[in-house]
């Protein structure tokens, strides 16, 4: 079965890639905090595709082709049947 919500943390919450695109929207933003929903499936194999920042204020933003490009590049332990559509709430804590 698909990667749990842990599984899915662990390996969000610990990519240095992802903290990075965060740390350079803030240089811009120093008001950045809350929840950046992001989008993103999950084929069997493990590999991440379409990812997106769903949450409207980032929606099409640099931060949003950041988080993309590193959400894309992610791989999950591979796991039986069909692609898993997720929204992952990343949660960005203010200064």
């Amino acid at each position: 079965n698909a990667p749990n919500q842990f599984i899915i943390k662990t390996i969000i919450g610990s990519n240095k890639s992802i903290k990075r695109c965060i740390s350079s929207q803030r240089a811009r933003d120093p008001d950045l905090s809350g929840k950046i929903y992001v989008k993103f499936k999950i084929s069997p194999s493990g590999s991440v595709s379409r990812a997106r920042v769903t949450t409207s204020r980032y929606a099409g933003t640099a931060l949003d082709t950041c988080i993309s490009r590193e959400v894309n590049a992610l791989q999950f332990p591979p796991f039986e049947g069909k692609t898993q559509n997720i929204t992952y709430p990343l949660l960005v804590i203010g200064d």
